[in-house]
């Protein structure tokens, strides 16, 4: 966990360092974890109208 504690917003670092953040192994994990919410969770909305007769 110690890359998240360098500093990536200057291009010299990003370039230097930015394969050490593996964004595109990430990218897939987060992809993935998506997947899995979609498939396993659902959520309902209840609204509520005000009718006035």
């Amino acid at each position: 966990m110690e890359i998240w504690n360098n500093d990536f917003t200057p291009r010299s670092k990003r370039e230097k360092y930015g394969y050490l953040r593996e964004i595109e192994y990430k990218k897939e994990i987060e992809k993935q974890i998506t997947n899995i919410l979609k498939i396993n969770f659902s959520f309902r909305y209840i609204m509520h109208a005000c009718l006035t007769f």
